[in-house]
């Protein structure tokens, strides 16, 4: 029976040892929690607590957990009065890794350049999906369409180059060489990694811009966890967790909905959804949609193995309420968007001696995605398919995927990881030819790190084989020298990016449509070259960190779709480059962490090798972040603050003049407060997002003849509104 003793008011009356739990000041530590053997206990104002008499002189096992702190766990013998110091969460910046990594490093000790956004951050963003996270991060631009979801660059290249996984299993599921990064959530993700450049030896295609691993959080003791989300301009979100085992078997459960009922300029204020007259305000500038999401989850751990065995389901629904129909407005075009994704895997880590290490994954991924196009009769709300073939579509991939790598020493100081990489994807639907095509890819991959008092060396290679195109061999190298507080960082790499399915068969041929997959395309190749300076100055009450970092990308064969004739069909042109790079500045100075960084990108225009236009357009970009620990009162401030600047680009009208592009600029800025009650079991945070109320910005082209303007709108945000959100533990 769990004996619950609360140490409020200490007299000097004593039971057993006394144990002071202080921080790097020597100030005490009050109300951490301290779990001995079937005791829990609560420290002091004096961060003061006794051992239960029946304990002393004995040895236990000692568990100290604060929210401002890192835990602290160990097997002690306490004969006489003692302290013990507890380090500041917010002071510790190496925080390990393992997205591309031999073996787990700190962050600041890996050989590329890894930013890591971890759980703090996620909560005081009040971030939902991959999508609330990103769009705070420099070097990364999201647009949005209300139908395909929300998509991203890195360095400059679209989605279609950038690897998205979880817990090193890709997310599939592509539209339009994109994923939708609002269907990732983050109800139970501990961190993500993000690597700029390519890592295709590694991870094979489509790792050429950058990749992103989300790290889902590990348990150890039963958890019981309950999230509520309210936003003001429409959502509604429930998500949980069941965590229960012992400390080698772990079983968990997750669950949850977000629910969004739409939103459009000036439409009127609802705290609950309610139904509305089918007139025009039916119509939605962002539409309704409902994700359902869970996931099963089994971990055995132990002292040389580590297994974990998944599944877990998706679903959503977009619904597109279409403008009633003149003369009379009784009915309306409408169309939903149904997608599912299903995942089942496992993967094991086995670690053989101190430096060799055998790690194992195995998963099959589902993504389905069906749309329908309804008549709708507004008098009635009865629906009817509609007749024409093209307003109906489905789609169907499977992928199968198994990844293993075995590192271990050659020699001292040099670290072997060989590898192999077995993906096997298949498409089916209508616009595919045949109704059902598949690929195969085949890898074998080496990384070889030699690491020798402040050099680290990395030299990697993949050889591939697909059924569907020739693979190009991939090299990579890197290299890491550390003076002092200085870390310098310079790499080669090779990336490709594999023509997608799609790409190959799509089929596409209607009254309205004629488009063609091609399959003799190629896959596309890249040549990345990075380099970076970090500095880290660490004293006794403040770190204080710099770091800047330059990229320059050459991609050859271009796989883009292009007009031929009366039709569309996917071709390789030519080339595209970017360049760029950006700046980070870093203060953490007792309850306070501030960051400000800049990024400045060049993207290539293809029209150049032609035309007399300039080779490369620029655009800015600015990011700050400022986090406030109010340690006595249990709260956290953060701002969130991101200048998005304007995007130009050139292209050609049927008349051979040429146009300008322009994508206008905006600034996004978010605050976010946040309170811990209830002995921390309970944390309420309420904020505003979009306080600049940035809805739409201007997209400005020439729409025919010369000279001749016009501007459009292109959605961003909607607008300016406030959320509160609760979380409870036990």
């Amino acid at each position: 029976m769990r004996i619950i003793i609360l140490f409020l008011l200490i007299t000097s009356v004593v039971h057993g040892q006394k144990i002071t739990i202080i921080d790097r000041k020597k100030e005490p530590i009050r109300e951490a929690t301290i779990q001995i053997n079937e005791f829990t206990l609560i420290t002091n104002n004096k961060g003061l607590f006794n051992i239960p008499k029946q304990l002393s002189s004995k040895k236990f096992r000692l568990i100290i957990k604060h929210i401002n702190y890192n835990d602290f766990t160990d097997s002690i013998l306490i004969q006489t009065d003692t302290n013990i110091y507890l380090t500041d969460k917010n002071r510790v910046l190496d925080q390990v890794v393992v997205t591309a990594q031999i073996s787990n490093r700190n962050m600041e000790d890996a050989i590329h350049n890894i930013r890591v956004i971890n759980r703090e951050d996620l909560d005081m963003l009040s971030a939902i999906s991959l999508q609330d996270v990103l769009e705070q991060e420099i070097n990364i631009r999201l647009s949005q369409d209300n139908i395909l979801g929300s998509s991203l660059s890195i360095q400059g290249l679209d989605g279609q180059n950038i690897k998205i996984m979880i817990d090193g299993t890709p997310v599939i599921g592509r539209l339009d060489g994109n994923i939708d990064i609002s269907q990732i959530n983050l109800n139970n993700i501990e961190r993500i990694e993000i690597i700029e450049g390519p890592l295709s030896v590694n991870y094979g295609t489509d790792a050429l811009a950058g990749t992103i691993n989300l790290i889902s959080k590990e348990y150890t003791n039963n958890t019981y966890k309950v999230n509520t989300y309210y936003e003001s301009v429409g959502h509604y979100n429930i998500d949980g967790l069941i965590n229960i085992g012992s400390k080698k078997n772990q079983f968990s459960l997750t669950g949850g909905r977000n629910y969004f009922d739409g939103w459009s300029p000036n439409e009127d204020f609802q705290f609950i959804p309610q139904q509305t007259i089918a007139d025009t305000n039916r119509f939605k500038q962002w539409n309704p949609k409902e994700q359902l999401f869970i996931k099963g989850e089994y971990r055995y751990n132990s002292k040389k193995i580590k297994t974990r065995s998944f599944i877990d389901g998706f679903y959503e629904k977009i619904t597109n309420r279409g403008m009633p129909r003149t003369p009379y407005f009784e009915s309306a075009f409408d169309d939903y968007y149904y997608t599912w994704r299903k995942n089942i895997g496992s993967d094991m880590s086995l670690i053989i001696s101190e430096k060799s290490k055998l790690n194992f994954l195995l998963s099959h991924n589902n993504y389905k995605r069906i749309k329908n196009t309804y008549l709708k009769d507004l008098t009635t709300l009865e629906e009817q398919l509609t007749v024409n073939a093209s307003d109906q579509d489905t789609i169907l991939f499977n992928n199968w995927m198994s990844r293993s790598s075995f590192s271990f020493p050659i020699i001292e100081n040099i670290n072997t990881e060989i590898g192999y990489d077995i993906n096997y994807e298949e498409a089916s639907g209508k616009r595919i030819e045949n109704r059902k095509k598949n690929q195969g890819d085949y890898a074998l991959y080496t990384n070889n790190e030699w690491d020798i008092k402040n050099l680290i060396l990395r030299a990697g290679v993949r050889w591939t084989y697909n059924t569907e195109y020739t693979a190009p061999l991939i090299p990579s190298f890197h290299l890491k020298y550390m003076i002092n507080n200085w870390h310098f960082r310079t790499s080669f790499s090779k990336g490709f990016r594999a023509p997608s399915l799609k790409e190959l068969y799509f089929e596409f041929v209607d009254i309205n449509h004629n488009i063609l997959g091609n399959k003799n395309l190629i896959a596309e190749k890249s040549n990345n070259y990075q380099s970076s300076f970090s500095w880290k100055k660490k004293a006794e009450d403040y770190i204080l960190k710099y770091s800047t970092y330059t990229f320059y990308n050459d991609i050859n064969n271009l796989i883009t779709l292009a007009e031929n004739g009366d039709e569309y069909t996917y071709i390789n042109i030519g080339e595209y480059r970017t360049v760029g790079g950006r700046g980070n500045l870093e203060l953490i100075k007792d309850i306070i962490k501030f960051n400000i960084g800049m990024s400045y990108i060049g993207r290539f225009n293809q029209l150049s090798t032609d035309e007399n236009v300039k080779p490369y357009n620029f655009s800015k970009e600015y990011q700050s972040s400022l986090l406030l620990n109010i340690n006595r009162f249990k709260m956290k401030l953060a701002m969130f603050y991101k200048y998005t600047g304007e995007l130009s680009s050139f292209s050609m009208n049927e008349s051979g003049n040429i146009e300008d592009i322009i994508i206008g600029d905006y600034h996004m800025l978010d605050m976010t407060l946040s309170k811990k009650l209830y002995k921390n079991k309970i944390e309420l945070s309420l904020g505003c997002k979009n306080i600049l109320d940035v809805q739409n910005i201007n997209v400005i082209g020439v729409s025919s003849g010369i000279h001749q303007g016009s501007s459009n709108r292109t959605s961003i945000g909607y607008g300016r509104s406030i959320f509160t959100a609760i979380k409870y533990i036990l």
